[in-house]
């Protein structure tokens, strides 16, 4: 087989394997207690669909380079008929009999070796395209030639199964208890949304820290600002680098919503300074509020240090989003993701306990599978601990956890259209 005819193979191969990753991840995804099988299928087609990818990105080198005119021993036929039977099998798996229930669909589908066989041939074709990774680096130059064994680790790693929110240490509010400290793993593990912005229902500790924070941050009392952000972690397991100035009933419709960042863009602090508000959860995208100072009431912290001409921050303060999502789409995860949270809470409890609820933008700055934590007070909502939530690709996977004794905690995924319970999520 020429490289061209090669190259449309791989990427149609590589667009089925998306087309049927789409229709097996819902439906896995609603099922109780997945089959080991069908988790099996799910990181198989993953992986063939990257290997798939990188084939394609590597015979455009070929194509590129010097040596063009020989043909690749590929049995196309053979590579055909595998993803016709990954469609065939999808199709069946979801679609299946109609009549049965979810139970009898499942033991329906999964019985017999279909998926097993089906497996054992995408593992054989996985190795036939290892082969061809070795076969083309030995034919282009020198410049474009990639170590194999690297790619092959990394395609692994980036297609098995990841479960969501696993070994994430957040300290729950209890009874009549100010929170154990915390055992962290590191600043970067999980972030923290604060959005109760009322001095009620925190402890005299706590909020002398977050007033501490705030008046640092006010004064440039950096010295200040990073030790109440230790406190904040050590103590509290809390990441302070979004937290605004704790308010009374009064007070909110005054509020400027200013993070510690914006108040480092204002005050035209180091460098140094913002990398350490970074580390401790800051958001370059977050607005605030009010700015009666200049044009706008929402700003960013960069488009403070521009309207001030801090121009030593212009590249640190600038968003570096790791996860783009177009904005229409985050604005609809927006809004049902507030919906999911309202009903959990109810709206009348988030107007009348003046609750912030999170936006989304902050999530596109994050690596993949990093998360938020948005912890609720037990005086706004009993039962209830709060929400773990993270972007997969343009949806959002939620975690709604309870209390012990107020039943198991439930995952969600919200999408544009709206948001759903499911039993787990499947995220790689």
């Amino acid at each position: 087989m020429d490289p061209a005819t090669c190259l449309s193979l791989a990427a149609e191969s590589a667009s089925i394997c998306v087309e049927v990753m789409g229709q097996l991840k819902r439906f896995v995804e609603k099922m109780k207690n997945a089959k080991k099988e069908l988790q099996q299928l799910l990181e198989r087609i993953q992986r063939s669909r990257n290997f798939f990818e990188m084939l394609r990105v590597m015979l455009k080198d070929l194509m590129n380079g010097p040596a063009r005119d020989f043909a690749l021993a590929i049995d196309g036929q053979a590579w055909k008929t595998t993803t016709n039977e990954l469609q065939e099998v999808a199709g069946q798996i979801v679609q299946g009999k109609a009549s049965l229930d979810i139970k009898a669909k499942f033991h329906w589908a999964t019985k017999g070796s279909a998926i097993g066989t089906l497996v054992k041939k995408m593992k054989d074709q996985e190795d036939e395209i290892l082969d061809l990774f070795t076969f083309i680096n030995t034919q282009t130059i020198a410049t474009t030639r990639r170590d194999i064994e690297s790619i092959k680790n990394h395609i692994i790693t980036q297609s098995t199964l990841h479960e969501p929110f696993k070994d994430l240490h957040i300290v729950e509010e209890q009874h009549g208890h100010t929170p154990e400290p915390a055992q962290p793993h590191t600043p970067l593990n999980i972030r923290t949304w604060l959005g109760h912005i009322l001095v009620d229902g925190h402890s005299e500790e706590y909020l002398g820290e977050r007033t501490r924070l705030a008046d640092g941050a006010y004064w440039g009392r950096w010295d200040k600002v990073h030790h109440a952000l230790q406190v904040g972690w050590r103590n509290h397991g809390e990441l302070w680098g979004n937290a605004m100035r704790l308010q009374t009933m009064e007070g909110c419709q005054y509020m400027s919503g200013f993070t510690p960042l914006h108040q480092a863009a204002y005050n035209g602090a180091t460098v140094e300074v913002v990398q350490t508000l970074l580390k401790y959860g800051a958001s370059r995208t977050l607005r605030s509020f009010s700015a009666q100072e200049f044009n706008y009431p929402d700003l960013t912290a960069l488009e403070i240090a521009i309207a001030l001409e801090q121009d030593h921050l212009f590249d640190i303060l600038a968003p570096v989003v790791r996860q783009p999502v177009p904005a229409l789409v985050l604005d609809k995860l927006e809004m049902h993701f507030h919906g999911l949270i309202a009903e959990q809470i109810g709206s009348g409890r988030i107007r009348n306990h003046k609750i912030y609820l999170p936006p989304l933008e902050p999530l596109t700055e994050l690596e993949r599978n990093q998360c938020f934590w948005f912890p609720v007070k037990l005086s706004v909502a009993e039962g209830l601990n709060g929400f773990v939530y993270q972007l997969d690709g343009r949806d959002l996977v939620v975690e709604v956890r309870k209390s012990p004794d107020s039943g198991e905690s439930t995952m969600w995924r919200v999408t544009e259209d709206g948001f759903f319970e499911i039993e787990d999520a499947v995220l790689f």
